[in-house]
């Protein structure tokens, strides 16, 4: 019986000393991720909400929005995908159903976090936190509710900006024991609180590392050496996506041409290869109406 995502996901964790995974957005990043030789693919809901709809990270995406999203890059890629399942898109009711599309849509796990509506990136000032009693529900429900017992939760805190380290701590420490599989502190500020949190629980933990946050920026060999089991690197693809867009806009702006950015860009073929194109022109000839 061929396992399913979240299992082999969980079968990396446990042979991997990191797992570390690049954030997608779309379907293409997601291939890109993989054929850079990663095993498994990190799911951003901010960088996802930025690309489609083009709004900020405050929770505006939909549920419907987010399983459609995750589940593109799962039928890009087959790998397994840890998914941003941001506070859950509502009351645990909808929280369950979360869980259970994206089981359906081939995700691997999730992450839910601890913060009270409207939700904002875990890099962004002005969070507000739920109870941790309220969180604890969360974390219940979503372990109740997934029918493959492999389906990864991970419980994410931002207490550090709110009521500090220790809270954050202790928070986690409830939410492992509602169910949680892995912890994942968020916004950490220093080295030291980075250097902390491995040796604190006996789940694995992960790190986030984003490009300009909060969070000192380590390295993936610096992260297991302190003991991390995953790191996730959300924004790397898509600040450079950005970047490369931002400066060949600005050419043929200035230029009334491409041509210049040639070389900095991919071809038409690579473009065709990476989505697919000949295998579709397959399909068409074999399956299709005779013209």
């Amino acid at each position: 019986m061929t396992a399913t995502p979240a299992r082999r996901f969980r079968e990396l964790i446990a042979a991997e000393p990191l797992v570390l995974m690049p954030g997608a957005y779309d379907g293409v990043s997601a291939r890109l991720v993989a054929r850079a030789g990663y095993e498994a693919i990190y799911f951003s809901g901010g960088l996802s909400s930025s690309s489609f709809p083009g709004l900020p990270d405050f929770g505006t995406r939909s549920l419907t929005e987010a399983v459609a999203q995750v589940g593109g890059a799962a039928m890009a890629t087959g790998l397994p995908i840890l998914a941003d399942g941001e506070a859950g898109f509502g009351s645990v009711l909808a929280l369950q159903r979360l869980v259970r599309e994206l089981e359906h849509a081939g995700a691997a796990g999730l992450h839910l976090e601890d913060l009270d509506v409207p939700r904002r990136c875990g890099h962004y000032a002005g969070k507000k936190l739920v109870s941790a009693e309220e969180h604890v529900g969360r974390i219940r429900a979503a372990a109740a509710a997934r029918t493959d017992p492999d389906f990864v939760i991970v419980a994410r805190t931002d207490a550090i900006a709110v009521s500090g380290f220790d809270d954050a701590v202790e928070r986690s420490r409830r939410y492992v024991d509602a169910g949680a599989d892995v912890v994942f502190v968020e916004g950490m500020e220093t080295e030291e609180q980075l250097a902390a949190v491995p040796r604190l629980f006996d789940v694995p933990t992960m790190a986030n590392m984003v490009e300009g946050g909060k969070t000192p920026f380590l390295s993936g060999r610096e992260l297991e050496d302190l003991g991390y089991a995953l790191a996730i690197y959300p924004t790397t693809a898509y600040f450079a996506a950005v970047a490369a867009m931002r400066d060949a806009l600005a050419v043929l702006r200035a230029t009334g041409t491409s041509r210049d950015r040639w070389a900095q860009m991919a071809t038409f073929e690579e473009w065709q290869e990476l989505t697919g194109v000949p295998e579709a022109m397959a399909i068409l000839d074999e399956y299709g109406a005779p013209e």
